[in-house]
């Protein structure tokens, strides 16, 4: 992998755990006692998650404002 790559990657990552580490403290805690490949895994599975969640929230949001 390039060193570029490997930034950006690690970038995500990041961007990841942040979100855990904002919306849920527990899981965060939990998971982060893993071997760090397997707690960044877990970190990019719940912030796909929770924003596609969020996504579906805001349109669901959005449609009962719009036939009120």
């Amino acid at each position: 992998m390039l060193h570029n790559e490997q930034s950006v990657l690690a970038a995500d990552y990041a961007y990841c755990e942040e979100i855990i580490r904002q919306h849920s403290n527990s899981f965060y805690q939990a998971f982060s006692v893993l071997p760090r490949e397997k707690a960044l895994a877990v970190y990019a599975i719940y912030a796909y998650c929770r924003t596609a969640d969020d996504c579906v929230d805001e349109n669901d949001s959005t449609a009962s404002k719009t036939t009120a």
